[in-house]
């Protein structure tokens, strides 16, 4: 679970506002979810480009796998890449 802290914002008029932050172990869990999903992403597009040499005809969904792979290798800033 991403575990956000928090803390009311007093300053302004109006009503308090809550402010939420990840906490270093949510950062940590995001960045595994963002890992598990875009290899989830990367392996659906390749099933689709094999599905479309046995269904040629049939509507897919068009995977960018080029722009994934620059993402891939792009981390959030204070996060350690986290393995399982």
């Amino acid at each position: 679970m991403i575990d956000p802290s928090s803390e009311w914002d007093t300053r302004k008029k109006g009503p308090a506002k809550r402010n939420y932050y990840l906490t270093e172990d949510g950062r940590k869990c995001l960045w595994r979810w963002i890992q598990t999903l875009s290899l989830q992403i990367s392996l659906m597009g390749t099933f689709f480009n094999h599905v479309k040499g046995v269904f040629p005809a049939a509507r897919l969904p068009k995977v960018d796998l080029s722009a994934l792979q620059l993402r891939k290798t792009r981390r959030p800033a204070r996060t350690q890449e986290v393995t399982p």
